[in-house]
């Protein structure tokens, strides 16, 4: 066999290779046999920025023991084993919280009554 029968033999080969391999991949999504599931819904993104969103106010009003703050005139727990609060990047302890500080803060549930999750004070 010569050189160009064989370069022709090679490009019809792979130009009808082609065509084939994509009528194939048109038939991929859903198998004949089987229905197609459908994915499970995912929260969209801006449900997933709400609960993470890094979110700041002013403290109005702290508890008498210490386990709930009021911040822009909203209640929220704190929890011992979920809240964490740094100040100048070191963990300290709830006796920072004062009235009339502005803080960052996250939280860690939103249904229900909101817990704080991580609070950065100034």
């Amino acid at each position: 066999m010569s050189y160009w029968p064989h370069s022709l033999t090679t490009a019809l080969a792979l130009a009808l290779g082609g065509v084939g391999f994509s009528a194939i991949a048109d038939e991929l999504p859903g198998s004949a046999g089987q229905p197609t599931r459908k994915a499970a819904p995912s929260p969209s993104s801006s449900e997933v920025d709400e609960r993470h969103a890094l979110r700041q106010g002013v403290v109005s009003a702290l508890s008498a023991r210490g386990e709930k703050i009021q911040i822009q005139g909203h209640w929220h727990r704190i929890d011992a084993s979920r809240t964490r609060l740094f100040r100048h990047g070191r963990l300290v302890d709830g006796g920072v919280l004062k009235v009339g500080q502005a803080l960052k803060f996250t939280l860690v549930d939103a249904t229900g009554e909101p817990v704080l999750g991580v609070v950065y004070v100034p």
